[in-house]
């Protein structure tokens, strides 16, 4: 650099030409080690890659600015992404039911992310909203009652897990504690509502799908077992798939760039 004396200033004030005179420094730093310099360069990729975190960043990748890298025999630069495009015949159907999976389905499957965190880290007594059993009233065992009676009446099996009716998600639904059910007296009306309606491989989520497909839901419902096809963990890493198709679609980011920003969204909506 022409300059006699080092600039101190901010890393949102760099330009690409500071960083290609940067450049120039590491090959009279490092003459015979390309290594070396690749492992500078990379560093200092990481103030972009990291700006979300920072209170000063760099504003631009520095991947994007010309004779950035190593170039090789051809004077290609090192890393240069190569890669033939995906034919737009592939690609055009691959983003616009992408886009259908967001808009369509995702609002299911986020509505049943909300219910597993609101279950999963309120511990095992959980009130939800639509239950409102208060014990000073004394009428837990009425509850309970009505409770198994809305499935007995309506056909569905009760919630299970490995075989036997989940009395954790009996609970939550209920508005009780789990060790409530562990009562002889409530687990004879359990036992006599398993014989009518027996119990699902998994429980469902206490969410209505809204989302139809051809005139008719689009999943019958959404389970907690993560082994199962219609399971949160499964449906949830479709979407996820789905988002990361369209963002490389629309901004053409590379992969590391579009799991950066990936994550941000996922941050941002509170979703995992």
């Amino acid at each position: 650099d022409s300059q006699s004396e080092p600039r101190c200033q901010q890393l949102a004030t760099l330009t690409g030409a500071d960083l290609l005179a940067y450049q120039r420094h590491l090959v009279g730093l490092f003459p015979s080690s390309a290594t070396q310099r690749e492992t500078c360069r990379a560093k200092v990729r990481l103030f972009w890659r990291w700006r979300h975190n920072l209170s000063d960043w760099l504003s631009f990748d520095p991947v994007h600015i010309d004779g950035w890298g190593e170039p090789d025999a051809r004077g290609q630069r090192r890393g240069e992404n190569r890669t033939s495009r995906i034919p737009e015949e592939f690609l055009g159907p691959l983003f616009v039911g992408a886009l259908r999976f967001i808009d369509i389905f995702g609002p299911d499957i986020i509505a049943a992310d909300q219910q597993w965190r609101k279950t999963r880290f309120a511990g095992a007594y959980q009130r939800l909203p639509e239950r409102k059993f208060h014990s000073s009233t004394g009428n837990l065992p009425q509850a309970i009652s009505d409770h198994l009676e809305e499935y007995v009446s309506s056909g569905r099996p009760l919630p299970g897990w490995r075989g036997a009716p989940n009395r954790k998600v009996l609970a939550q639904q209920i508005g009780c504690s789990r060790r409530s059910l562990d009562d002889p007296a409530y687990q004879v009306l359990i036992d006599q509502a398993e014989a009518k309606v027996g119990v699902s491989e998994s429980a469902a989520f206490d969410i209505p799908i809204l989302s139809s497909l051809d005139g008719r839901p689009w999943i019958d419902d959404i389970v907690t077992h993560p082994e199962q096809p219609n399971s949160l963990a499964v449906i949830a890493r479709h979407l996820q798939a789905a988002a990361y198709a369209v963002i490389a679609y629309l901004s053409g980011m590379r992969d590391s760039e579009n799991g950066a920003e990936l994550h941000l969204m996922q941050h941002s909506a509170g979703f995992k």
